[in-house]
């Protein structure tokens, strides 16, 4: 198939050149940004040499989706697979940039790169689900409170990251709603050093790491720079919200202890500041210390510590993980004559969980049946610093059993099933729930597949979710609950892989955060709990295309459409972004790399203080979250084999980008130059 891939580059700027800009600054577009634009495609129309790895794998095998190996094209799930060449050649500094820039998932981060927001945690949410992905790493759970949190794993550690969207509670059980992410590090190779360090206009960075054939070692600093209103808008009008400088630590150690037995630690450190500044009569800040102004310093420590046991002879899998994390900080608010007043913000906690999972894989009659059998032990503990009277211990209980049958060798289908049994210390019913699964795989031909998927789901509260108040309005939170049907298209041959992918989500009693005054009488406007919002249904339609042109050249695309809505109040009202698009470029050279990348979102819900309470009859609060059009490059040049400097730029267009319901900021036009050493 010959396709004119110079005239789909003109198009695409074209098109970008009449999408709605909206930038935080009046004007055009600098000339800086178009001269960095036109370098980059400069770069790109250089002639064509050979390069020395420039094979793409097309149909991957895939171990998340059936918790046992079998390439894409034999999964019946949606799957999409992120690479360790992608991550280099798209030049993606977080395992969190690598995700947000996929087709059916929504970035969720309270800054730039899924930066947390002080105590609140970013997240990845797939079809418009928040509070429905699982996060693995090795296959062990790392989500903490049901935040499908990416941070502590350094994307230099990362052989690839398998996305399985669909419901997945049969398998893997809570939390594993709307779909799974799996982030599979590297666990062999040869034996290298290797240092980094970035420098750029909002970010500065430098890391250290050694891998070899049994370990696997990263430590990484980040400082990030003072950041001038990080929010669009703000519930209080009078006040100005900014960031200050902060630092953040990361460790990432894996080994293999034996040639079965695996340890993984991941450890992040991060310390953040928010200023909460009055305003004046023109709307800028007064700066600190003007009365009524506040500064807020939070300190959270995050880890995830797993022992794997995988003994691939015998078919037997264990894994024992054990998660925490611990939020404290302190906010100084200034009153008259410079007078301060210093208290513990927020709501200061550690949560604490441990996971023992196993598993057993049976074959019968020549590989035409697989039954894998498994069950799990969760148990969690949640402690309020700041009141010893509010602890709260959770257990469950579960088995699972999935049967794979090949009728021949075009048809089969898998059977699963999951029953899990909740137990906690007072604040919540015993809970019990059954979790079936049914899908099936149709092999046209060699290269085309036609599959389904039909389960069910389910999600319990967060095991902090009734002690963000001190009343009684959330007590009565259920745990959430639906079906998920899907049917998709995968073609895969030679340079071309093409698929497609139907689903309607119907859950019941979806989580949701509102201000507790919205919900009980007398109930603190400042504070935010947590409910079943109402029932969520999303249906939709996802296709992606990935096309090798030759050695050098490639490029994809993908798009979204669906309708995310929530009935919470009688009518059915949008949830999250209706639609998505992307698309990519990459040309790579034995010692070159360019790419661009166009990512929108749009079609997007309303903000979080439309009609809410007191805020509803304010200008400028009723009003839907602005599209997000991200444009992205990246340009590698590899002088030898062991070193590489990295220059990547993101928002090239200079657009003031919401990434969430809140109205948080990305960055403006930022930049990153890196340079990295292995030896």
């Amino acid at each position: 198939m010959y396709i004119d891939y110079w005239s789909v580059i003109i198009i695409m700027f074209q098109n970008i050149s009449h999408l709605r800009l909206n930038n935080r600054r009046c004007g055009s577009m600098k000339k800086s940004k178009l001269f960095l634009i036109a370098s980059t495609v400069a770069l790109l129309s250089q002639g064509n040499v050979l390069a020395a790895d420039g094979i793409y794998e097309l149909n991957p095998i895939v171990v998340t989706a059936e918790r046992k190996e079998k390439i894409d094209l034999e999964t019946p799930s949606t799957v999409k697979i992120i690479t360790q060449k992608e991550i280099q050649n798209k030049g993606y500094q977080s395992v969190f940039a690598a995700l947000e820039n996929s087709i059916g998932i929504s970035s969720f981060s309270y800054g730039p790169d899924g930066r947390d927001g002080g105590g609140h945690i970013s997240r990845v949410l797939v079809r418009g689900m928040d509070k429905g992905t699982l996060v693995l790493v090795n296959g062990a759970p790392v989500n903490i409170m049901n935040y499908a949190s990416t941070s502590g794993i350094p994307v230099e550690a990362v052989e690839k990251i398998e996305i399985i969207k669909g419901a997945n509670s049969t398998l893997y059980g809570a939390e594993a709603m709307s779909g799974v992410v799996n982030i599979i590090t590297k666990h062999s190779g040869d034996s290298h050093f290797t240092t980094k360090t970035g420098y750029g206009n909002y970010r500065q960075n430098f890391a250290v790491g050694a891998t070899g054939d049994k370990y696997n070692i990263w430590v990484q600093r980040d400082f990030y720079d003072a950041i001038d209103q990080t929010s669009r808008i703000f519930p209080k009008k009078s006040t100005y919200q900014a960031e200050n400088k902060g630092y953040k630590t990361s460790w990432y150690i894996s080994g293999n202890l034996t040639d079965k037995l695996t340890l993984d630690w991941s450890r992040v450190d991060n310390h953040q500041n928010i200023w909460y500044m009055v305003k004046d009569k023109g709307g800028k800040a007064l700066g600190i210390p003007p009365a009524k102004s506040s500064i807020s310093d939070y300190h959270s420590i995050k880890d995830n510590v797993n022992l794997i046991y995988n003994d691939t002879n015998s078919g037997y899998r264990a894994i024992l993980a054990y998660n925490s994390r611990k939020l404290d900080g302190k906010k100084v608010t200034y009153g008259p004559k410079g007078k301060t007043t210093t208290k513990r913000v927020n709501v200061p906690y550690q949560v604490r969980g441990i996971t023992f999972d196993n598993q057993k894989i049976w074959t019968f009659d020549e590989g035409r049946n697989t039954v894998i059998g498994g069950v799990t032990y969760k148990g969690e503990h949640y402690n309020r610093l700041d009141d010893k009277n509010k602890k709260v211990y959770r257990d469950s209980y579960s088995a699972y059993l999935s049967y794979g049958h090949e009728y021949n060798r075009q048809f089969s289908t898998v059977l699963g099933m999951r029953m899990e049994a909740y137990q906690a210390n007072g604040w919540d019913d015993k809970h019990n729930v059954f979790l079936p699964q049914l899908q099936f795989l149709y092999k046209v031909n060699s290269t085309w597949s036609l599959y389904g998927n039909i389960g069910k789901s389910f999600d319990m509260p967060a095991i902090n979710s009734k002690y963000y108040s001190n009343g009684v309005a959330n007590w009565g939170l259920k745990p959430q609950e639906g079906w998920t049907y899907e049917i998709g298209s995968k073609y895969i041959s030679g340079k071309n892989r093409f698929k497609t992918a139907i689903f309607h989500m119907r859950i019941k009693d979806k989580f949701e955060w509102v201000k507790e005054n919205t919900v009980r009488p007398g109930g603190d406007p400042d504070k935010s709990i947590q409910i079943n919002g109402g029932d969520f249904r999303n249906s939709g339609i996802e296709v992606e295309y990935t096309h090798v042109i030759n050695e050098n050249w490639m490029y994809n695309a993908g798009i979204t459409l669906q309708n995310p809505k929530i009935n919470g109040s009688g009518r059915w009202v949008r949830d999250a972004a209706g639609l998505q698009y992307n698309l990519g470029f990459q040309y790579t050279r034995p010692k070159w790399t360019a790419g661009v990348d166009l990512f929108v979102t749009g079609n997007r819900e309303d903000a979080y203080y439309t009609n809410l309470g007191e805020y509803a009859s304010k200008k400028g609060a009723d009003h839907r979250v602005p599209d997000r059009i991200m444009l992205n490059s990246t340009v590698q040049y590899r002088p030898t084999k062991g070193q590489a400097f990295t220059l990547n730029m993101y928002n090239l267009l200079d657009r003031t980008n919401c990434t969430n319901k809140y109205e948080n900021w990305d960055l403006p036009f930022n930049w990153t130059l890196s340079y990295q050493y292995k030896f």
